[in-house]
C-alpha cells in the first residue's frame, strides 16, 4: 500500500531546484555583463576626463614661456612658477587629477624629458623620509616612454589617452595627453594629466558593492519567485498525486478537483477514465460473483 501523501508535493523540490539553477545562471550572466559595462564606462570616463583636461591646459600655456625652460636651475624662476601655479590650480579644482605636467621630446624617440609639473616634494607615505618616488620631476629629468605607445603617438596624432593602466616609479595611472604647438604649428611638447589608478579601482569596488546589494535583493526575490512558480507548475501533479493516493486506499469514487477546461483538463479526463475502468472492473467482478452464486445455489 502506498504511503505517499499529497502534502509531499511531488516534483516541487526538483522544479524549484531547477528554477533556482536557471535563475542563478541568469544572475551571474547579468552581474558579469553589468560589471563589464560599468568597468568599461569607468575606464572610458577617466580617459576622456584626463584627455579633455590636457587639451584645455595645452590651449592655455604660452608656448614661448614654456620653451624657455630648459635648465634645472630655472625651477625656482618666475616663469616656472607661473606654469607650476597654473597646473596646481588645475589639480586642485579636479579632485580626480593627481598631476599635470609637460614633457619635451629628445633625439631618442623612446625618451622624453620633464619640464613643468604640478607635483611637490612630499613625504607621501609618512615614513619621515622623502625618497626618490616622492620627489617631483625636475626640468630635464628623463622619462622612458618605450612602453607607452599612446603617449608616443600624441606628438604626431594629436590628443590621446592611455588604453590601459600605466606604471612608473611614482605609481599607477590613467593619463591623458595633448600636444603643445609652437607658433609654426609644430608639436614641441606634450601636456600630461594623471588620474591615479586607485581612483578607478575604488569606483570598481563601489560597483561590486552595489551589485552585491542588488544581488541580495535579487536572490530573495528569486527564491520567492522560484517557489511560487514551481508551486504553480506542479499544482496539477500534486492534485493528481492526491487522487492516486485515494485510489490506492480504495476510494474509487474520488474525483479530481479540476475543471474539464484549462491546464488540468487532461489530468481530469485521464483520471476519470481510469476511475471508470476500475469501476467497470469491480462491476464485472461483482457480476461474475453473482453468477457463480446463482449457479451453485
Amino acid at each position: 500500500m502506498s504511503h505517499i501523501h499529497h502534502f509531499a508535493r511531488p516534483y516541487l523540490k526538483t522544479t524549484f531546484s531547477r528554477l533556482l539553477i536557471v535563475g542563478g545562471i541568469l544572475l551571474v550572466i547579468i552581474n558579469v555583463s553589468l560589471y563589464s559595462f560599468m568597468n568599461e564606462h569607468i575606464f572610458s570616463l577617466a580617459q576622456d576626463t584626463a584627455k579633455q583636461i590636457a587639451i584645455n591646459v595645452a590651449s592655455n600655456i604660452p608656448t614661448s614661456l614654456h620653451e624657455n625652460l630648459t635648465n634645472p636651475s630655472q625651477q625656482s624662476s618666475d616663469e616656472y612658477k607661473v606654469l607650476e601655479n597654473y597646473f596646481q590650480i588645475v589639480t586642485d579644482s579636479n579632485p580626480r587629477v593627481d598631476d599635470v605636467y609637460t614633457l619635451r621630446p629628445t633625439s631618442n624617440p623612446n625618451i622624453m624629458t620633464f619640464v613643468v609639473s604640478a607635483d611637490v616634494d612630499a613625504d607621501g607615505n609618512g615614513d619621515g623620509i622623502i625618497d626618490e618616488t616622492e620627489l617631483k620631476p625636475r626640468i630635464g629629468e628623463e622619462y622612458d616612454i618605450s612602453d607607452q605607445p599612446d603617449l608616443q603617438a600624441t606628438l604626431t596624432l594629436g590628443p590621446s589617452a592611455d588604453s590601459h593602466i600605466t606604471y612608473d616609479k611614482w605609481g599607477a595611472w590613467i593619463s591623458g595627453y595633448a600636444p603643445l604647438y609652437d607658433i609654426s604649428g609644430k608639436a614641441v611638447a606634450i601636456v600630461g594629466v594623471d588620474i591615479a589608478a586607485k581612483f578607478i579601482t575604488d569606483q570598481r569596488l563601489d560597483v561590486v558593492r552595489s551589485l552585491m546589494l542588488i544581488d541580495i535583493a535579487a536572490i530573495i526575490l528569486m527564491f520567492t519567485t522560484a517557489y511560487l512558480v514551481a508551486r504553480r507548475l506542479t499544482q496539477e501533479f500534486n492534485i493528481l498525486a492526491e487522487g492516486m493516493d485515494q485510489l490506492t486506499h480504495g476510494n474509487i469514487d474520488y474525483e479530481l478537483p479540476l475543471s474539464y477546461h484549462g491546464r488540468g483538463a487532461i489530468f481530469k479526463i485521464l483520471f476519470h477514465d481510469m476511475v471508470m475502468m476500475f469501476k467497470n472492473i469491480e462491476k464485472d467482478k461483482a457480476e461474475t460473483m453473482k453468477q457463480k452464486k446463482e449457479k451453485y445455489s
